[in-house]
């Protein structure tokens, strides 16, 4: 009796425990099913292309709003019902659900073009079903703006997406194809400035309508840019229907590109421009004057140019650069870095520009000497009495801010104070007065001053107008606990010609508030790659902080065509993992799928002619594929 009780016990144990088994294998496969299956209920992909859940009771075309609808106006969010009925955006566990490692090649394929959309957009919906989209061979734009902007850059995109279409009976794609794809604006107005805002939705509907929706013709330029990754190489739209909203985290996402210590090939400043396009970047931050090179032609002072041969920009030269920059949505900012990285200055000092010492590393802003300045010009000009009424120096770079300032149509102006220090004459009370005089002056301009956070710091002035560029993390929190809006450009993640800066490193928000500090984001307007040409200076003028340019050999001007190599293996492709950070940083992305994105985005920019590292190289400033420029 007590071994027949016995075996009852174990088999009632047994039947428990492999109850428990079956309902726990049962939940797992459903658990895996929702999350994972497309076929029949579809997915949601968040920022990074990841499954985030599924889409079972949410129609697609609940989300497409044409022009003519009431929410038009609302198309930049999902609303509170959609979400409950169980849409899940941007969860960031949502790797684990796929099992593995989230990193493996077999995650993302390449060619996947929706997965590899850089910057990566807020939000992208695919519905249920759908496959691949035929683009026709006769496929255009529609639109009824009258901006110019708008239409030069749907030609260039209709070029563009053109050559990637097959004929259709070679295409396996949905079909017949798809002719048309329809542009609506918010507004035309194409004034580009700081607070241009571009939103934009792209959407690809059940009945094979392509539209997108914009506030500006520079969000849709961006929805075109967009479209054009999801188009692959043999003509076909990866989706049949697809939804993605997108807008930028920050309105400032710059790269800086120094002029001053060596010249930069027209041609190459343009391919720059095209890229940056490509990569929804806004801000070309013009660093034209430094130690060697005032690179751009002054008509005033005409002698800063006359021994440069044609390594130097025209004012034309500078009006067209403006107007390329400002057809792809870019502004350009120019920077003469006031007092310390002005030694291409010196040959004005026949007309008394002075310096703090006879090494001429500081511009020095020389006392008022009124007796002196009224004997001089009131015979002269007595309409400038008044205005001559200071030193020479501050006279001097009064007259250059007021020309520079005329050439670009910016907001804004940036004045420099990098390095800015006391020895010499150059004392705290007169590096002060300097900056003050130079805020004022461009204040006077209708223009807002940008400078470097040695300005707020060095001289203790804290403007409300001057916005700053921070050269580290805590430099970027510093300033904004001190109520100065920043941007950052961080040497350990934004330093492009830095060799020892990886793509890894590009991929960053280090630069902003967490916890406690999270409230002082709303200051900081954005960040700047920066791509400094000192390297490839000569020995006599690189700076006092680079005495032995390691390709200072790449300067003359017969080296252009290696010198392009050089840098442009040098800004891309980590210039390509700053403007990702600027746009939309996802901080949950592994280290390989990272490298596999911005690989594919390379990629991309490599085959519409960017000038950049090769597939799966290294590049530094003397070699590349492990070949020394000199022998290659």
């Amino acid at each position: 009796t007590f071994k027949m009780a016995t075996t009852r016990e174990k088999k009632k144990k047994l039947f428990v425990f492999v109850l428990l088994a079956a309902i726990l294998v049962i939940t797992v496969i459903k658990w895996r099913t929702s999350t994972v299956e497309t076929d029949d209920n579809g997915v949601l992909y968040n920022l990074h292309g990841v499954v985030t859940g599924k889409t079972q009771d949410v129609h697609f075309k609940s989300y497409v709003k044409s022009p003519e609808s009431e929410d038009y106006n609302n198309i930049f969010g999902v609303g509170e019902a959609d979400l409950d009925q169980g849409i899940q955006l941007f969860d960031p566990g949502a790797l684990k659900h796929l099992g593995g490692d989230a990193g493996d090649d077999s995650l993302l394929e390449e060619g996947d073009e929706t997965l590899f959309i850089w910057p990566l957009p807020q939000k992208i919906l695919i519905p249920p079903g759908g496959g691949l989209l035929a683009i026709d061979s006769d496929f255009s734009v529609k639109y009824s703006s009258p901006s110019r902007i708008l239409s030069q850059g749907i030609a260039r995109y209709e070029k563009l997406i053109r050559q990637r279409v097959s004929p259709l009976d070679t295409l396996e794609c949905r079909k017949p194809g798809v002719k048309h794809l329809k542009i609506y604006l918010e507004s035309d107005g194409e004034d580009l400035h700081f607070e241009t805002n571009y939103e934009y939705s792209l959407v690809i509907s059940e009945d094979n309508t392509l539209s997108i929706h914009a506030i500006s013709p520079f969000g849709a330029l961006y929805g075109l840019e967009s479209f054009l990754q999801l188009v692959q190489e043999n003509g076909c739209v990866r989706f049949s229907e697809l939804h993605i909203e997108d807008l930028p985290k920050y309105r400032h996402r710059g790269l800086m590109l120094d002029t001053g210590h060596r010249f930069v090939p027209k041609d190459f400043l343009f391919n720059i421009l095209d890229a940056m396009s490509y990569l929804k970047m806004n801000v070309f931050h013009w660093h034209f004057a430094d130690w060697c090179i005032y690179s751009i032609e002054s008509k005033i002072y005409p002698e800063l140019t006359h021994q440069l041969s044609n390594q130097f920009y025209t004012q034309n030269d500078v009006r067209e650069i403006v107007q390329f920059a400002r057809a792809r949505g870019i502004r350009v900012i120019p920077e003469l870095d006031i007092p310390s990285h002005l030694g291409s200055l010196k040959i004005l000092s026949k007309r008394g520009l002075k310096f703090c010492d006879d090494q001429l590393m500081q511009i020095y802003n020389d006392p008022q000497v009124y007796l002196v300045n009224l004997v001089r010009f009131v015979l002269v000009n007595k309409c400038e009495v008044l205005y001559h009424l200071q030193g020479d120096s501050l006279l001097i770079l009064k007259k250059l801010l007021s020309e520079i300032a005329s050439l670009f149509p910016d907001s804004h102006v940036h004045i420099g104070g990098e390095d800015v220090k006391e020895h010499g004459s150059c004392t705290p009370d007169s590096m002060t007065s300097l900056a003050k005089e130079l805020i004022k002056h461009v204040l006077s301009l209708g223009k807002r001053p940008i400078g470097w956070e040695e300005i707020p710091f060095i001289t203790n002035i804290d403007i409300e107008s001057l916005m700053t560029q921070a050269k580290s993390n805590q430099s970027v929190l510093d300033l904004a606990a001190k109520g100065i809006q920043s941007f950052a450009s961080p040497r350990s993640s934004f330093r492009l010609d830095d060799p020892l800066v990886s793509v890894e490193d590009a991929w960053t928000d280090s630069f902003v508030g967490k916890g406690s500090k999270s409230y002082l984001n709303k200051r900081i307007m954005g960040g700047e790659g920066l791509l400094w040409t000192s390297s490839w200076a000569p020995k006599e003028c690189a700076s006092h902080h680079v005495k032995d340019p390691l390709a200072s050999w790449m300067h003359d001007q017969t080296m252009d065509e290696t010198f392009v190599k050089s840098a442009s293996g040098l800004l891309w492709p980590k210039g390509i993992a700053v403007a990702g950070s600027l746009w939309n940083y996802n901080s949950t992305i592994p280290k390989k799928e990272l490298q596999k994105r911005i690989r594919h985005h390379l990629v991309n920019l490599l085959s519409r002619g960017t000038l950049a590292c090769p597939i799966r190289c290294q590049c530094d400033h003397l070699k590349r594929c492990d070949k020394m420029y000199s022998l290659l």
